[in-house]
């Protein structure tokens, strides 16, 4: 933190059930949210300064814009409210964008949500709408999230020669922590075998190691109040949404600009206990954790296969809540809910405990990393 910033925390943490919610609309999503997380901090809406929200789809799934707007005035308060959106970065842009706020002193307290419903329109329309974060060119060539991830995979499959099923320990992995989520969209353990059976999506990509189309959404609040956990950080890095223009493609440069932009102490990870990286694709986070240095080139399915079957043997969780792939993906709610997360298991870690999360958006067009730590 630099001289003079207003130290920031994060209180009163609340996720919604995530998965295919009929009977509530997104507004009605963002509004549990928002009134479980001041409950939970035991705070006033009238104690708010801000409402940052933090959403995708909303004008094509719910035909609903102004989202600030419409929050501020259900929850009765004449406050500064603005949407945030980066593709499925959105919820870390706007948790950044407070943290930094609040640091500058300029509020005091930050109702910061997200939401997404995505599980009542058909899946081409919201394929569609998820389109919209990359080029036009890869949009012209009816290419999908799906079909852009996979050839990552493929490439990095071909660059290290490995074979196809390396990719099943991360959703096999993802079920097993989701299981124990009671608000994850799925929380049945699967099995290798199921993994390998399920039928194929795009090569190399099968049934599971996609993420899912979801509703849901979730809320913090970032304060200037103490509490126990502290945000110590955040950083926010971009690069081209066009996936053929970059000279890398076994890493997002975003996600090592963000991370180097951090500026952790060289043994930041001997303090780890939880991290939250992003998972649309099984790939995904396999480069996730070579990018933040947690693994070797090449060799990040196989610290995903360690934690599966060696948990104990590391200090630090990953992707407690399920991640993308099993606690869900309502795009808005994400980066938000990864935060609520790493809240949780830091409220009941030693002192000056870490915990990060790392959101990405489109094929790593926009990258966030929030790092915390307990009090």
């Amino acid at each position: 933190m630099k001289k003079n910033q207003t130290p920031v925390y994060v209180r009163g943490g609340y996720v919604t059930q995530f998965g295919e919610l009929y009977e509530q609309g997104l507004l009605d999503l963002l509004v549990e949210a928002a009134h479980a997380s001041l409950s939970q901090a035991a705070m006033e809406v009238s104690a708010l300064d801000a409402i940052y929200v933090s959403n995708m789809l909303g004008a094509q799934t719910d035909n609903i814009q102004h989202l600030g707007a419409q929050l501020s005035g259900i929850l009765g308060v004449s406050i500064p409210a603005f949407r945030f959106e980066a593709a499925c970065a959105s919820g870390g842009v706007a948790a950044s964008s407070a943290y930094r706020d609040v640091s500058g002193g300029h509020y005091n307290n930050v109702l910061v949500l997200g939401g997404e419903k995505m599980t009542e329109q058909s899946p081409q329309m919201v394929n569609s709408g998820l389109m919209q974060a990359t080029t036009q060119d890869e949009q012209m060539s009816g290419i999908t999230f799906a079909g852009l991830y996979a050839l990552l995979a493929a490439h990095y499959l071909d660059t290290y020669t490995l074979e196809r099923n390396i990719l099943s320990w991360v959703p096999l992995l993802m079920h097993r922590n989701g299981a124990t989520n009671p608000k994850a969209q799925f929380q049945k353990l699967i099995t290798l075998k199921q993994i390998e059976a399920a039928r194929a999506v795009t090569y190399p990509f099968r049934l599971f190691d996609c993420s899912p189309l979801s509703d849901g959404a979730a809320a913090i609040i970032i304060s200037s109040e103490p509490s126990s956990v502290r945000m110590i950080g955040s950083a926010i890095a971009t690069d081209s949404p066009d996936i053929g223009s970059r000279q890398d493609l076994l890493s997002f440069n975003a996600t090592k600009q963000a991370f180097q932009n951090l500026d952790l102490s060289p043994d930041w990870h001997k303090n780890l206990v939880a991290l939250e990286a992003h998972d649309c694709f099984s790939i995904a986070l396999i480069i996730a954790v070579e990018d933040l240095g947690l693994a070797q080139p090449g060799y990040g399915w196989k610290l995903v296969q360690n934690l599966y079957t060696n948990p104990e043997k590391y200090p630090w969780t990953l992707n407690q809540s399920g991640g993308l792939k099993a606690a869900g993906h309502p795009v808005g709610a994400t980066g938000i809910k990864q935060i609520v997360s790493v809240y949780q298991q830091l409220q009941s870690a030693k002192k000056n405990s870490l915990g990060l999360t790392h959101n990405l958006g489109g094929t790593g067009g926009t990258a966030v990393i929030n790092a915390f730590t307990s009090c």
